[in-house]
């Protein structure tokens, strides 16, 4: 159902439509300008599709309220093993709410949450709990905003004398 930018009135349509339904295996409804209230009516029946195992719900306009919504369904669902849900308008509060929920999900092994608005700290969270959980196979942050606590971070391990300043590179044109 992607790209036909349906929003969030026909994504809630969607969604109570889907309800209970017992055979959908994958459900792919990016970039269709789906914001937090799509994004909730879907996590509001995603526990009642039993089969249910790939949700990719990226390229839209969820934020927090959407992200929140989806982990709460998360902590109890036992069927997706794959959530995509990058390129949306999450930030630091919705992956947190993710973050935590991973932490009771024992299903999900892949989560692409790339290219959103998520701080260091939370994507260090994220990959901390990948860490401790054999389950998740895969999980993806790039993307997002590293700020300048975040760049010490990822460099405080690199000697000094490893960082070089590239040469101005050349450009050749042929005519």
């Amino acid at each position: 159902i992607s790209y036909n930018e349906i929003g969030d009135e026909v994504a809630t349509a969607i969604a109570l439509a889907l309800k209970d339904n017992k055979t959908l295996i994958t459900l792919t409804i990016g970039r269709n300008n789906i914001g937090d209230d799509g994004a909730g009516a879907i996590a509001g029946v995603l526990n009642s599709m039993e089969a249910l195992t790939i949700l990719n719900i990226s390229n839209n306009k969820i934020g927090d309220g959407g992200a929140k919504a989806l982990a709460d369904a998360l902590k109890v669902n036992k069927t997706l093993i794959i959530l995509y849900i990058k390129d949306n308008e999450i930030g630091d509060g919705g992956a947190m709410a993710i973050a935590k929920a991973l932490e009771d999900n024992k299903t999900l092994t892949i989560l692409n949450i790339s290219n959103n608005n998520i701080d260091i700290k939370i994507q260090t969270q994220i990959k901390t709990i990948q860490e401790k959980k054999n389950e998740l196979s895969l999980i993806r942050t790039n993307g997002n905003k590293i700020n300048n606590n975040g760049l010490e971070k990822i460099t405080q391990n690199v000697p000094k004398n490893a960082i070089h300043t590239l040469p101005k590179p050349r450009f050749i044109a042929f005519v």
